[in-house]
């Protein structure tokens, strides 16, 4: 579904005729609600954790920018967008979806051990997602490059037995006859 336009006002300024016109952004900007630089708001002495909105925000736009760089070649900078993405909102669907994006990015450097702790992440925590097939051809991969033989043999049976319709189906059936 692609996002909804939704008018943010900016915040009141003390003279009407200096405040900036509205803008039209995406619907979950909306939930911003101070700019970046105010301090967070303070509660008996200690900070108080902000409401969502920023964080799915934030986190949704470093996801779209890791995307971007991805699909124009520039990996390098894709994988740092993602690292910063999982650091700084581990908890964010994005965080846990960008795992199998970055695993891959990982597996094409041949980091065999750093994809495969990427597509475990997203195992653990979606196994039954959207992008489980693909995680589990990569974590297979990644156990291939990592000399695993069994294990990786292990993970194509656990693709084939899983999602034997998947696109992924043909490519595990060879790599278990090679790998036997």
């Amino acid at each position: 579904m692609p996002p909804r336009e939704a008018r943010v006002d900016p915040p009141a300024a003390s003279d009407p005729s200096e405040a900036p016109a509205p803008i039209a952004t995406p619907s979950h900007a909306a939930a911003v609600q101070r700019p970046l630089l105010d301090a967070p708001p303070v509660h008996a002495g200690r900070p108080v954790r902000a409401a969502a909105g920023p964080i799915v925000e934030m986190g949704s736009s470093l996801f779209e920018r890791a995307n971007a760089e991805r699909r124009s070649g520039r990996a390098l900078s894709a994988i740092s967008l993602y690292e910063e993405l999982q650091k700084r909102y581990p908890q964010s669907d994005e965080a846990r979806i960008s795992r199998v994006s970055l695993g891959r990015l990982l597996l094409d450097r041949g980091m065999w051990s750093e994809a495969d702790a990427q597509f475990e992440g997203y195992l653990a925590a979606s196994g039954s997602g959207t992008l489980a097939p693909e995680a589990l051809y990569g974590k297979a991969l990644s156990l291939e490059g990592l000399g695993r033989r069994d294990e990786a043999r292990l993970a194509w049976d656990r693709l084939l037995a899983r999602f034997p319709d998947s696109v992924y189906s043909g490519p595990a059936r060879q790599r278990l006859e090679t790998i036997r």
